[in-house]
């Protein structure tokens, strides 16, 4: 190896030359620098090297992601200028679901139609370079690590209960022990949904949906309602139908804001359900050893996002 700058000696016989480089020194090339989506999700940002004129012209330059059977596109903005590092980058993110942490999103960037470059990261890659890197490094990096730790047990646990890339755990080669916690550990806010009956409604349960933000779901069953569920209803909800169930839903919950009592009014009842009552609800009916550990490192990287990011309320 040679240092940069230096002329290669002549080359007298078959030679291999190894070319290393520090990814925040590389100007040339067009996917120029990652960080990990820490705004209350699980992602991946890159920051781009195009130009103004290239992200006008014709297609424009679009990004193209592609993990397990996911296959996503985002076609650059003028706004999502943004400067890193003491220069400006255009900046977009591919978000994945908490199980999909190790998965390697291959990325293509083409400008106009025309391929010009190939990427290969994930969220494990740079959540590694954060957990790896000198005291420091990272604002607030005590902070940063205790939330990347718990992101990537949350994601180990995951990938255990939906079956998705098992072999490659989230947390493989982090030290972290997980703390365990009882129901009686979460706080209820979960209201009685009884009185539902006067309307029609039968009160099923909660589910979620653990995305890179989570789904929060809560499914009826409609005995000749005095009510029409689809439009009696307001609060943060949006109804859908599973036949025979209907259900109501709140979508993009971040970490940070699992706690927060999600409302929901039907006919003249207001009721609460959060994040949380079913993180709780998991380990109060025991359903297996995984469902716990998933419901107890997805508590615990609530915790930490609250830690992380004490400036977001409810």
């Amino acid at each position: 190896m040679y240092p940069a700058g230096n002329d290669l000696p002549p080359i007298e016989s078959n030679i291999i030359y190894i070319a290393q480089y520090d990814e925040e020194n590389v100007t040339n090339k067009r996917f120029a620098l990652h960080s990990l989506s820490l705004e209350g999700d699980i992602g991946v940002n890159y920051y781009m090297n195009v130009t103004a004129e290239e992200i006008a012209a014709g297609e424009g330059a679009v990004l193209h992601f592609r993990w397990d059977d996911n296959n996503v596109s985002y076609k650059l903005q003028s706004s999502d200028l943004e400067e890193k590092n003491g220069k400006n980058y255009y900046k977009a993110k591919c978000s994945v679901a908490a199980a999909e942490m190790t998965m390697n999103i291959q990325t293509t960037l083409t400008i106009n139609g025309e391929t010009v470059e190939t990427d290969n990261y994930s969220v494990k890659t740079y959540a590694d370079v954060i957990l790896n890197s000198p005291a420091g490094t990272f604002e607030n990096q005590d902070k940063l690590t205790d939330l990347v730790t718990k992101m990537l047990d949350y994601g180990a646990k995951a990938q255990v209960v939906f079956d998705v890339n098992t072999n490659s755990p989230a947390n493989k080669g982090v030290e972290y022990e997980m703390q365990p916690i009882t129901a009686d550990d979460i706080t209820s806010t979960a209201s009685d949904m009884t009185g539902l009956s006067a309307c029609g409604l039968e009160y099923k349960g909660p589910s979620l949906i653990f995305l890179s933000k989570s789904t929060l779901r809560l499914y009826f069953k409609p005995n000749n309602p005095s009510i029409d569920p689809a439009s009696d209803y307001s609060g943060n909800f949006s109804y859908g139908v599973n036949d025979p169930w209907i259900f109501y839903q709140v979508e993009n919950i971040s970490p940070v804001q699992y706690d927060k009592v999600q409302q929901l009014t039907i006919g003249d009842n207001t009721y609460g359900y959060a994040v949380t009552d079913y993180l709780r609800l998991l380990l109060e009916k025991n359903y297996s050893e995984d469902d716990n550990n998933l419901a107890i490192a997805a508590y615990r990287y609530y915790e930490a996002a609250k830690n992380y990011f004490p400036e977001v309320g409810n």
